[in-house]
């Protein structure tokens, strides 16, 4: 995927029903009895993390089952759902971009590095969301390290943390768009995104 071509939208379109169609290789299925807590299913459409699983010995001429709670992905929402614990249940891809270097600009957090392609975000990501109070929003012209979790066509930025501006060389490195550069200035740019971020580490411990 290409950053300039996103296929992916932001989780706050996300509708489950539309999803179901559009993004159904992304998802597989699993025998119910193979659910364990903290792996990841679909529950009314959305994608949910399994907090709880309880399974009920069959009856005289039932089947097992399975009572499963989970948490959204993208909402943070508690939701529940019954399978039979030999049947199928729909397990979404889910996957997480961390560590996306952007700066805070006018209409959201523009990527610096494009070593996220394959996810096929946009280049330009939203703020976090109003809801999530525990971000910390940056302000113009500030960098933020972020991270993203990815599901079922849409995305999320789950995670936001201010960062010390990059050095001069770093920025001078990120004039160019990631698409044109040669394999050798891609390889030197993810060297100055190492040596950035242990010098972002070294300057959080102290």
């Amino acid at each position: 995927m290409s950053a300039t071509t996103p296929s992916l939208r932001d989780s706050r379109l996300f509708d489950p029903y539309s999803a179901r169609d559009d993004h159904s290789p992304s998802e597989h299925t699993v025998n119910g009895n193979d659910l364990r807590v903290g792996r990841f299913c679909l529950i009314g459409g959305h994608p949910c993390q399994v907090r709880t699983v309880r399974r009920s010995e069959p009856g005289k001429h039932g089947h097992a089952k399975l009572r499963l709670v989970g948490r959204g992905v993208f909402d943070n929402k508690r939701r529940e759902a019954i399978y039979q614990a030999q049947r199928p249940v729909l397990v979404p891809s889910v996957e997480t971009a961390s560590d996306v270097l952007c700066v805070a600009v006018e209409d959201g957090l523009r990527q610096l590095d494009g070593g996220n392609d394959r996810f096929g975000l946009p280049p330009v990501l939203p703020y976090p969301q109003e809801d999530d109070s525990t971000e910390e929003v940056p302000k113009a012209g500030e960098h933020a390290s972020v991270s993203v979790v990815v599901a079922c066509g849409h995305f999320k930025v789950t995670s936001c943390r201010v960062v010390p501006t990059p050095s001069v060389a770093f920025e001078e490195s990120l004039r160019t768009p990631w698409q044109v550069l040669s394999k050798k200035e891609q390889r030197r740019r993810k060297k100055l995104l190492r040596k950035e971020a242990l010098m972002t580490a070294e300057a959080g411990q102290s």
